[in-house]
């Protein structure tokens, strides 16, 4: 508003504040001889760099790599068979930045220099790349399955993609299928890793018995009883005759 009154109005905006620094994901390095190549996921579009140096020397060097959520340093000129401390950051646009912990790689040794044929003064010139190449291996694994055959799984897979399976994890093992009785007289199914030991009550183990009797055999005891008691009667009567015709 000027002196006179006049308002004017500009156009609507949006004011973002950022107060949460950028969350960094695992790290991952490809070295060679004299070379390595770092890569870390981060949790939002950050300014991603690398600080490093390696053993015995305690000048640091940055790094920039790309502005992008998946980071990607190329470090060169590096060492052969040199140990070197590192670790990455990543700051958003508001300057607000993140660290890992201090980390290190060693590169690999230098490739041997070609030999040289004699006779016409020629040399084997090997132009394929020699560069070795380490992948750590993250592996990531789901829940176990049911327990189907005496056996439950579950499936896992390198985040890492390296191609090996050196720290691969165990994704199958041996359980075993327990069947529980409810209330009403129905059983449902109960998984148990082998080496789990089921507890029972002693007064239950005995109702189970005796309630565990099939109704052949019930008919057969009370089929017994009945000759037994005939028997008797039978008997009864007989000494009963015998005591009237002797008198």
């Amino acid at each position: 508003m000027d002196l006179a009154g006049n308002v004017g109005w500009s156009d609507d905006a949006i004011v973002y504040h950022d107060n949460i620094s950028p969350v960094l994901g695992n790290t991952s390095v490809f070295v060679t001889y004299n070379s390595a190549k770092i890569n870390w996921s981060v949790s939002e579009i950050a300014n991603n760099s690398v600080n490093y140096t390696h053993s015995g020397n305690n000048n640091s060097f940055l790094t920039y790599g790309n502005l992008n959520a998946f980071a990607e340093v190329n470090l060169t000129s590096l060492g052969a068979n040199t140990l070197y401390f590192y670790y990455v950051s990543s700051c958003d646009k508001f300057n607000q930045c993140s660290n890992s912990s201090l980390l290190n790689f060693t590169t690999t040794f230098a490739p041997s220099s070609p030999s040289s044929s004699g006779g016409g003064g020629s040399s084997n010139d090997d132009s394929e790349d020699d560069t070795d190449f380490i992948c750590y291996e993250e592996w990531i694994c789901g829940p176990w399955s049911s327990c189907v055959d005496g056996e439950e799984t579950k499936k896992c897979f390198d985040g890492n993609n390296c191609g090996t399976d050196d720290d691969k994890p165990e994704m199958s093992r041996e359980c075993e299928l327990v069947l529980e009785e409810n209330d009403d007289g129905d059983t449902s199914d109960d998984v148990n890793v082998l080496g789990n030991e089921t507890q029972e009550n002693g007064l239950g183990g005995v109702t189970g018995a005796f309630l565990g009797i099939n109704s052949f055999t019930w008919f057969g005891i009370i089929g017994l009883f009945l000759i037994i008691i005939i028997l008797l009667i039978w008997l009864y009567i007989s000494k009963r005759k015998i005591k009237v015709e002797l008198d």
